[in-house]
């Protein structure tokens, strides 16, 4: 009976070992389908890891060139609106001088109507005309843009400004632009 037990636990102890191995072998198929299975799925998630991280870089420097544009955007707005101002202070300033320039016309026209209604009655000698020469006793008695009008012994007569003496046409501001009042809408004209 020894030997039958002795060839039975050899038997059982083979038919385990077959067993173990089977289930031994079957284990490490396991594990190396399941050691494959994982480094796909690194290998897989690696480079979907890479992907997804270049398309976030590139998102970044997006995310970085729109900060950059929108800081550039901020300061050109405020450039602009010192400019604005800048502007604004100009035109005020300009019309200011366009104010102080027609001051200035009227009070010039003011003051040369001024000297030729002073002028009036002032003895101007012998004036040369083109008929020959106004008597010596000439006085002016009117004053207008381009024409004085002398009375003498004789009579009366008109003549034209350039007629007459340069220092009387100058003093008298005959045939001047600025003898003539300024239009008031000279202060909004030329914007």
């Amino acid at each position: 009976m020894d030997a039958k037990v002795f060839s039975l636990i050899v038997m059982l102890l083979a038919s385990l070992g077959v067993a173990s191995y089977l289930m031994t072998s079957s284990a490490v198929d396991t594990a190396r389908t399941e050691f494959l299975e994982v480094q796909t799925l690194t290998t897989s998630t690696k480079s979907t890891l890479a992907s997804r991280t270049k398309a976030l870089e590139i998102k970044r420097s997006e995310y970085e060139a729109r900060q950059a544009l929108d800081q550039q955007a901020a300061e050109l707005a405020g450039q602009v609106v010192d400019l604005n101002k800048q502007i604004a202070s100009s035109k005020q300033q300009i019309s200011q001088l366009k104010q102080r320039r027609y001051d200035a016309q009227v009070k010039m026209a003011n003051l040369i109507e001024q000297v030729r209604t002073e002028s009036v009655g002032l003895m101007v000698g012998p004036v040369p005309i083109k008929s020959g020469t106004a008597p010596v006793d000439s006085k002016l008695t009117k004053i207008e843009e381009g024409v004085v009008t002398l009375s003498h012994g004789q009579g009366m007569m008109k003549i034209p400004a350039e007629q007459l003496d340069p220092s009387l046409m100058d003093r008298l501001r005959l045939n001047r632009p600025e003898a003539k009042a300024p239009s008031p809408l000279l202060l909004s004209a030329e914007e």
